[in-house]
């Protein structure tokens, strides 16, 4: 490229220098002779490149497997950009269905919650099986914290109560509690028991 920009600098100085010339030399056989020089020495500025690229010097094969080369790294560099985004914008897009699939949870059981257990959701969140987007509504987890309705704003002590098949709870009055709950969520949800993690705050 550096080459091809240097050749035509070459030949526009020289058009330029062989126009003063014309215009600076009387009408004359000498003028004659000038542009018959000048004409022969364009001609070869012309060629010369020609001349260089036909030369034993010159490897077209090397020129163009470097060529190919260059063009092969950069349309793997576009691919690796477009799987890029293509991934970023799946992580959004499965991040915006689980946050729209918990609210619509949320909405559908807060109001039974209230009125069997009276207390409130504090937050949902929905770990799903597989990240296809397809098969998101398959759960390998439910978690439901929840906050009882009655519980003082000034109470100091916060009594939180788990149900986890892996660790056992020591408030069998609050485990009794908290296992109706995933009972009535497990069957008000049509899952399975055993995916539902409650985790209720309360008490007076």
């Amino acid at each position: 490229m550096n080459y091809f920009s240097a050749w035509i600098t070459n030949i526009i100085l020289f058009l330029f220098l062989a126009i003063v010339v014309d215009m600076l030399l009387p009408n004359s056989n000498m003028k004659k002779y000038a542009k018959f020089v000048v004409g022969l020495l364009l001609i070869i500025i012309i060629i010369h490149p020609l001349m260089k690229f036909f030369s034993e010097d010159f490897n077209v094969e090397s020129i163009l497997r470097e060529i190919n080369w260059e063009y092969m790294t950069s349309e793997k560099e576009m691919e690796k950009l477009i799987e890029l985004k293509k991934k970023e914008i799946d992580a959004t897009q499965r991040a915006y269905i689980l946050e729209q699939m918990a609210v619509q949870l949320q909405k559908s059981v807060e109001k039974e919650l209230m009125e069997r257990f009276e207390v409130t959701i504090s937050s949902i969140e929905v770990i799903p099986k597989s990240d296809d987007p397809t098969q998101l509504n398959q759960w390998e987890m439910i978690s439901i914290q929840l906050q009882k309705a009655n519980e003082s704003q000034a109470a100091s002590t916060i009594e939180i109560v788990e149900i986890n098949t892996e660790r056992p709870l020591e408030n069998e009055v609050a485990k009794t509690e908290a296992m109706e709950i995933q009972s009535f969520l497990s069957d008000y949800l049509d899952v399975p028991k055993d995916i539902i993690h409650v985790v209720v705050k309360g008490g007076e």
